[in-house]
């Protein structure tokens, strides 16, 4: 678990990396209010005129103009701003993860409810549904196993709960820092459970 600040209304990737340029960089400020309005008054112009096509465009832009690199972080991180702002004196833990996966132990290995986040491109891969996949073998793929997830949660409420103190703390639950993983090694273990699968027939 790494610690990290949470993000304070007006926050955005993009201040964040105009700060360390010399000389800063000028950015546009992020105004949640802002971004909900124009979403509202392009959803309405758009209207029966590719609409849905059109307003994914508008969030890609507006996710890239801020510094994100998909709507699902961009929304996160305003979700986050959101709640800092109004939670008074309520204590406030924020636990932000990286792709889930199966168990590594408990209830026992390799357990995941569905197909979610990299299973199914493992899974494909191993069926030979997915003959290639373009990526860069030495990237790496920050997974976390789903009961990691749950020691975390369990942890971080207790140290937190028990103590009783007005604030906010932001945990990132990633195995990057300390276990990383390259997308080359992903798929060399999937290699070999395709081979001896297909060795067991």
């Amino acid at each position: 678990m790494i610690m990290e600040k949470p993000f304070q209304m007006g926050d955005s990737i993009a201040k964040e990396k105009a700060t360390f340029e010399f000389p800063p960089l000028s950015y546009h400020v992020l105004n949640i209010d802002s971004e909900a309005e124009i979403a509202l008054d392009s959803k309405v112009a758009f209207e029966g005129n590719l609409e849905d096509h059109k307003m994914k465009e508008l969030a890609l832009e507006r996710v890239r103009l801020h510094g994100w690199h998909n709507t699902y972080e961009f929304s996160k991180a305003m979700g986050e701003m959101v709640i800092y702002s109004m939670r008074g004196d309520i204590p406030l833990v924020i636990i932000r993860l990286t792709a889930i996966t199966s168990t590594l132990k408990d209830p026992f290995p390799g357990w995941i409810q569905g197909n979610r986040m990299v299973d199914p491109m493992i899974l494909s891969y191993g069926k030979a549904n997915l003959p290639s996949f373009l990526l860069n073998p030495e990237a790496v793929i920050d997974m976390i196993p789903i009961d990691m997830v749950v020691n975390a949660i369990i942890a971080t409420m207790t140290k937190h709960g028990i103590a009783r103190k007005t604030g906010i703390k932001v945990y990132h639950v990633a195995s990057s820092a300390t276990n990383p993983l390259l997308f080359g090694d992903l798929f060399k273990v999937a290699t070999h459970l395709k081979g001896s699968k297909e060795g067991a027939k």
